[in-house]
């Protein structure tokens, strides 16, 4: 057993292995793959970043929710998120068909 303690990388160079395709405030659009039979399957998610606050230790914490204040905001975000999905194709699987039936929602 190794005596030897491990030290945490520093926040600042901690980064993601991807960055997100396009983000509107707190709400971030995510181009995904997946492998299928059929080949690769590409395709997008949504992510909603917490709100962070400083606690009495001056640390810093997500809060499990959002106050009443910041849902406008969100609301906004997530709606133009949501055009984003509907209006962009995803980058490789453009189509010309113009006579495609548009997205039910």
């Amino acid at each position: 057993m190794s005596t030897q303690a491990t030290q945490a990388q520093p926040v600042n160079e901690r980064k993601p292995k991807k960055r997100p395709e396009v983000k509107f405030g707190r709400v971030a659009v995510w181009q995904n793959s997946t492998e299928t039979q059929e080949g690769v399957r590409m395709f997008r998610s949504v992510s909603i970043s917490p709100r962070r606050f400083q606690d009495a230790q001056d640390k810093w914490r997500d809060a499990p929710g959002f106050r009443a204040d910041e849902l406008g905001s969100l609301i906004v975000a997530l709606q133009k998120a949501l055009d984003y999905l509907l209006t962009t194709p995803i980058q490789g699987h453009e189509h010309d068909d113009e006579d495609a039936e548009p997205i039910p929602f």
